[in-house]
């Protein structure tokens, strides 16, 4: 099962890699100017919102997605610990949620909204379901039980990992800024007219990135947990 999971692990990375590297080209190719994941929306890689316009990009993502989803699916001892099982249910959905947010434009608000709401809270109960395991693993560990040991070590440096995860995702999802997320700021054209631009950081979209960015991240604290309990 280990090297199974690991396999898909492996693959979902990649896959993501590619559907990075095939719509930042793509996008640059087709409007001749570069993407900026400080203010612009996953969707936005798909010019005019059109699947087909990042066709390898978006196939690239479905891997993804479907490979990250499936290797949770394969974790050692799942059906033993509850926090595995958080961890694992909270993944799972995350990266459901994550797809249809990464293809759902703005057009269809409510939509779009409530996909990425589901992206930050699965995200956040993926990370903290991995920081509860080690937690209690940790504490749990008899006295005199090694403490230089690998699996010792592995388990202080995913619970730090983890920590450091689920912090980032909390702070995404309450950042008070998010209520106000569609604020633009105001220009004066050439002309004189008043006109409105998106902020250098536009929160919402920023904000989806780096929670995407921290859900493959997590995959690799899984690899750690796998390894361990196969030790």
């Amino acid at each position: 099962m280990f090297y199974f999971s690991l396999s898909l692990i492996i693959c979902s990375i990649i896959f993501f890699i590619g559907y990075l590297v095939f719509s930042l080209l793509n996008y640059k190719a087709k409007t001749k100017e570069d993407y900026n994941f400080k203010n612009m929306f996953m969707y936005e890689l798909n010019i005019d919102n059109n699947f087909k316009n990042n066709i390898f990009g978006n196939i690239c993502l479905i891997l993804s997605l479907f490979c990250g989803a499936v290797s949770l699916c394969f974790v050692e001892r799942l059906s033993t610990n509850g926090y595995l099982i958080l961890s694992v249910v909270g993944g799972i959905i995350a990266f459901i949620a994550t797809g249809v947010m990464a293809n759902l434009p703005l057009l269809y608000l409510k939509g779009h909204i409530l996909s990425s709401t589901f992206s930050f809270i699965f995200t956040f109960a993926n990370s903290i379901g991995i920081l509860l395991y080690n937690a209690f693993w940790l504490y749990e560990a008899p006295v005199a039980y090694d403490k230089s040991s690998a699996i010792y070590i592995i388990h202080v440096i995913c619970l730090i990992l983890s920590i450091i995860s689920s912090l980032v995702v909390f702070f995404l999802f309450m950042n008070p800024k998010l209520t106000s997320w569609g604020k633009l700021e105001e220009v004066r054209n050439a002309d004189g007219t008043k006109g409105y631009v998106r902020p250098k950081w536009f929160v919402l979209a920023f904000s989806e990135w780096m929670n995407t960015f921290v859900l493959y991240f997590n995959l690799l604290l899984i690899i750690l947990v796998n390894l361990v309990l196969v030790i």
